[in-house]
């Protein structure tokens, strides 16, 4: 536009052309350039827009060929997403919002965020979420990201850190756990299990339980 058609100008747009369902975006465009933030109310592959001169209608210009309106697509984190509190070893779901976004996905975990490296939890999450069971060491600044296999540049990550922190301490006897029957001279194993309980343990053996000593 230059000199010879000063004023406002009116800008429309349709989305289904060659109807003329025709939208207004502005009347007073003054600048040769008008900043259209697309709304999600349909999309299109026969977009066009026209401008008219606000004071002169006969003054007009229409797209020469059609345009799309494609979809938006994201990836957006929803847990962990900062604030938690994961305890190691307990089940836990990562979950996430797709958006025109199908597709493997990939979640990755980083324990010291942001100067750690980022530890890949699974390389194929098709649905919108992930089954983790925390192993490892603790932490107060971790974080996660998924992002798109065929787009990794489409992904999100954990607005603010969560933490993995230890359970309580524990041992669990898991033989002889009832019901063995064990030969007197024979070798046997007494084994069990420790949660967040390393260091010497101390076994012992009742004979007569529970009065015996």
């Amino acid at each position: 536009r230059g000199e010879e058609a000063p004023g406002p100008v009116r800008i429309l747009l349709t989305r289904t052309w060659p109807e003329l369902n025709w939208v207004t975006l502005t009347t007073t465009a003054t600048a040769d350039t008008f900043v259209y933030n697309v709304s999600a109310y349909g999309t299109s592959d026969e977009a066009h827009v026209a401008i008219f001169l606000t004071d002169n209608y006969s003054i007009t210009d229409t797209s020469e060929n059609g345009f799309s309106i494609v979809p938006s697509t994201s990836i957006t984190v929803t847990s962990p997403n900062g604030g938690e509190q994961w305890t190691i070893g307990t089940p836990q779901t990562i979950t996430f919002v797709r958006s025109n976004a199908s597709g493997a996905a990939t979640v990755q975990l980083n324990r010291t965020y942001p100067t750690g490296g980022w530890e890949t939890l699974n390389t194929n999450v098709s649905g919108s979420s992930l089954s983790w069971t925390p192993s490892g060491a603790a932490s107060s600044n971790a974080r996660v990201r998924v992002y798109l296999n065929s787009n990794p540049s489409l992904g999100d990550s954990s607005n603010a850190n969560f933490s993995l922190i230890s359970g309580a301490s524990s041992l669990a006897v898991t033989a002889p756990n009832g019901g063995e029957s064990w030969t007197v001279g024979s070798a046997q194993t007494i084994t069990f299990t420790r949660n967040n309980a390393t260091g010497n343990a101390t076994v012992e053996l009742n004979r007569n339980y529970p009065s015996g000593a």
